[in-house]
């Protein structure tokens, strides 16, 4: 595969599709388990029913889902599209991730 396919443009949108959805389906954790902590510390109807072992365990869990969110946020790349291609306006950038 060559740096200015058009598969190349394609996988790196692929990419970047699945990086966001990873980020978004981390934020929907993240506010359920806050969700579920504030439900039991405000004690609202059903609170009896989240064991508090298991709130303090939702607690750790979102700390470490935050943790890992800052590490991997959004990296910027450059985006390519089919027309740059065909024009050849980009510079191949290698990414590499450690």
């Amino acid at each position: 595969m060559q740096w200015s396919s058009e598969q190349n443009v394609l996988v790196r949108q692929l990419i970047l599709i699945r990086r966001e959805t990873t980020y978004h389906y981390m934020e929907a954790t993240i506010y359920i388990m806050r969700m579920l902590m504030l439900i039991s510390s405000l004690k609202v109807r059903g609170h009896t029913y989240l064991n508090p072992i298991f709130v303090s365990a939702c607690g750790l869990c979102q700390a470490f889902a935050n943790v890992y969110k800052a590490m991997n946020a959004k990296k910027n790349f450059y985006k390519l599209s089919v027309e740059d291609v065909q024009q050849n306006k980009f510079e191949p950038m290698i990414v590499q991730d450690s």
